[in-house]
């Protein structure tokens, strides 16, 4: 059985409850902003911002039942799937800034 893990706004409490997409929803209102302001600060670019967020958002409910809370706090824990999500985005961005058609 795996858990969802819910934060006080202050990123602090973690309380453990039965996982599934309702239980994950008090998550993603909590962290959404911190998210997207971590991944704004580095990417920049509005649409690359919502799309990196929600794949961390997405990433974060997949591997929710890989979430030690003796290794780490939950927000460093979301912001290492946000900077993997982002390092993806960056070197599919370098793979196809070579292979423009309209370049040669």
């Amino acid at each position: 059985m795996s858990t969802a893990i819910a934060a006080s706004p202050n990123g602090r409490t973690l309380v453990a409850q039965e996982a599934d997409p309702v239980a994950f929803g008090a998550i993603d209102d909590l962290c959404f902003a911190r998210v997207c302001n971590y991944v704004c600060y580095r990417v920049g670019n509005a649409q690359a911002v919502e799309d990196l967020t929600a794949v961390t958002l997405e990433r974060a409910l997949v591997q929710l039942d890989r979430y030690n809370p003796a290794r780490a706090p939950f927000a460093a824990w979301l912001s290492a799937i946000a900077r993997n999500a982002m390092r993806d985005h960056l070197r599919v961005q370098g793979r196809r800034r070579w292979h423009l058609p309209g370049d040669l």
